[in-house]
């Protein structure tokens, strides 16, 4: 028997795969149904982890805006002196592909 946890994607992995198809197609041909496929599960099992097609919109907006205030922080520690490693700019490979289509 297969253990359950097994077959379940992780939020992350759900997350990482509407990222792909918003990349790719925008968020207006978002869709729950297409990322069950990706993952290889029924669309309606991605209802226990997400309560409809704005959920995962809404998780990698938060993603989105959390990678940009995280390199903007590391920036400005850089600039102020507190941390002497990295560049005194903002790094573009943080600000991913589509990551601010919406």
């Amino acid at each position: 028997m297969i253990e359950a946890a097994a077959v379940r994607p992780e939020r992350s992995s759900t997350c990482a795969v509407a990222g792909t198809h918003l990349a790719q197609e925008g968020a207006a041909a978002l869709c729950l149904r297409s990322i069950a496929r990706d993952l290889g599960m029924a669309p309606s099992a991605l209802y226990r982890y997400f309560d409809g097609r704005d959920a995962p919109l809404s998780e990698l907006i938060v993603a989105a805006y959390t990678s940009l205030a995280d390199e903007a922080e590391r920036v400005a520690r850089y600039r102020s002196g507190s941390a002497g490693n990295g560049e005194p700019y903002l790094n573009p490979r943080v600000l991913q592909e589509g990551q601010f289509v919406l």
